[in-house]
């Protein structure tokens, strides 16, 4: 994707999505499975509609892993907006709203050191506690 052309699109991340989703009339809230910390496999409906994001991608993926680190989520994506991804613990992991907006629930900016950095603080401020053993 070029800058000229992404000019036109709006990619909103995280918190944003939730803001988007609401300013939009959707419903967010905190997730009734509680935090979603680390790497999560999420999962592209089948049916996806043709629209302009995946540029010039002949083949999209039937899922990608992507670093996740929120305790709320979308309950209800607004009025005219397209779900477009999912995992096992969010049900709106990615939605579109025609071919200008695309909500990521996910990190696709996050580095493993970015999301390492984030459960420290986390942990330190009482936010979560350790309730399994990490392998890494």
């Amino acid at each position: 994707m070029t800058w000229a052309r992404a000019e036109w699109c709006l990619l909103l991340l995280r918190s944003c999505l939730q803001v988007l989703c609401r300013a939009l009339g959707g419903k967010v809230g905190k997730a009734y499975s509680g935090w979603d910390i680390g790497l999560r496999r999420v999962s592209i409906v089948k049916d996806l509609s043709p629209c302009s994001f995946p540029g010039d991608l002949t083949e999209i993926p039937p899922s990608l892993s992507i670093i996740e680190c929120h305790q709320d989520e979308v309950w209800e994506v607004p009025l005219g907006a397209e779900v477009i991804a999912f995992s096992d613990k969010t049900g709106v992991e990615m939605f579109t709203i025609g071919d200008h907006i695309l909500g990521i629930q996910g990190h696709p900016e996050y580095t493993k050191d970015i999301l390492y950095n984030l459960i420290d603080r986390l942990l330190s401020n009482n936010c979560i506690e350790v309730t399994k053993k990490i392998i890494t």
